[in-house]
């Protein structure tokens, strides 16, 4: 069954009506469908957006970045139906060719499509770059295009940041970094920026940051919030220590921490002693808002829920 092809489900989401709306419509010849052999309509989007097209129906927005017709095929399919892993396909694809102008075109065309930007980080960017880290650990990458794809996704983040909705300040500050050994930044900027849409004033590190560092920082600015983000897990023991020391002096400046990355789901709360263990962004922006009772407009910290105290 060629790609392009879309699922009854998939046209219906599109078109904004029932399932068996578009089962009558397909069996009515309204709309053009083929057959699996297993009985299962299926549907050509050329054939569903001059339908739309013709019948009012409104199924997309801003003109989609410059792709080839097979990517354009799956970036309508995704956009349309929320199918977010098409869309990561297509993004995986533009990122191994580290063209920064393309990406940062194809976020822009995705946000305003009305995807959350913390939709975009979770649901095309990791699992893209999930797909790229076992390319490259099976041979089948160099170490080279890994790099290039990473670095020209930050930049392209970096770049985006500036077209976002911000909220007003909400007189809230998060520190957000890598500690020392860890590289891998790309979710932490994602949360920063996702953090600063949510009002926050966001103190970025980054990579790589010395244990002494961020706490120097912490005795100097106080934040409210930190988030640290942890990728390899080298070293457990020593890692899990050093991640107690920060909690315990985040905790003594009446702050919470936040712990996310791809090791610490081999964590708990308990054993590290943060606050919150982050499984996605949209899940670490949700606990902060949660955590500090956020709502529109400035706000003054308020006592976070289910802190651990030492």
């Amino acid at each position: 069954m060629p790609s392009n092809m879309v699922s009854t489900q998939e046209v219906a989401d599109m078109l904004h009506v029932t399932e068996t709306t578009i089962k009558r419509w397909a069996d009515e010849t309204i709309l053009p469908c083929v057959r699996t052999p297993g009985g299962h309509r299926k549907f050509l989007l050329t054939d569903i957006v001059r339908y739309a097209e013709s019948n009012g129906y409104t199924i997309g927005g801003s003109q989609p970045p410059a792709l080839t017709g097979g990517q354009l095929e799956q970036l309508e399919i995704g956009v349309h139906t929320r199918n977010y892993a098409r869309i990561a396909g297509v993004f995986r694809e533009e990122a191994l060719q580290a063209d920064r102008e393309g990406m940062l075109k194809l976020f822009l065309y995705l946000y305003k499509q009305q995807i959350p930007f913390t939709a975009i980080v979770d649901e095309v960017v990791r699992p893209a770059f999930e797909v790229i880290g076992a390319e490259w650990e099976e041979g089948r990458l160099e170490v080279n295009q890994e790099h290039a794809a990473s670095q020209a996704t930050m930049e392209s983040l970096i770049l985006v940041s500036s077209e976002l909705h911000r909220k007003g300040s909400n007189g809230l500050s998060a520190l957000c970094a890598c500690p020392e050994g860890e590289f891998h930044e790309i979710g932490l900027r994602g949360l920063a920026y996702s953090l600063e849409c949510e009002g926050w004033k966001v103190h970025y590190i980054g990579a790589n940051t010395p244990v002494e560092t961020l706490t120097s920082f912490i005795h100097a600015t106080r934040p409210d919030l930190v988030c640290l983000s942890v990728t390899t897990g080298r070293h457990r023991g020593e890692l899990i220590e050093k991640l107690k020391r920060l909690a315990s002096l985040v905790h003594s400046n009446d702050g919470i921490m936040i712990v996310g990355g791809y090791y610490p789901a081999k964590l708990n709360e308990k054993e590290i002693k943060c606050d919150h263990i982050a499984r996605s962004i949209q899940d670490g922006v949700a606990y902060s808002r949660d955590a500090f009772s956020l709502k529109p407009g400035p706000k003054k910290k308020s006592e976070p829920k289910d802190k651990f105290h030492h």
